[in-house]
């Protein structure tokens, strides 16, 4: 019975993070693509902050 509670929940929470990491996804890309939003390369992150990789 658990088991199938489990099966019952755990497919639609997954369909739904899954369909909102597409849409955050989505939404990130067309900032980028609109100059709003800036992609750094790991290192320049890594050397601001300091950290050693």
């Amino acid at each position: 019975m658990i088991a199938n509670f489990y099966s019952i929940v755990s497919y639609p929470a997954r369909f739904y993070f899954d369909y909102l990491d597409v849409a955050v996804a989505e939404k990130i890309n067309k900032e980028i693509e609109k100059g709003r939003m800036k992609v750094y390369e790991a290192e320049e992150v890594f050397k601001e902050l300091e950290i050693d990789v």
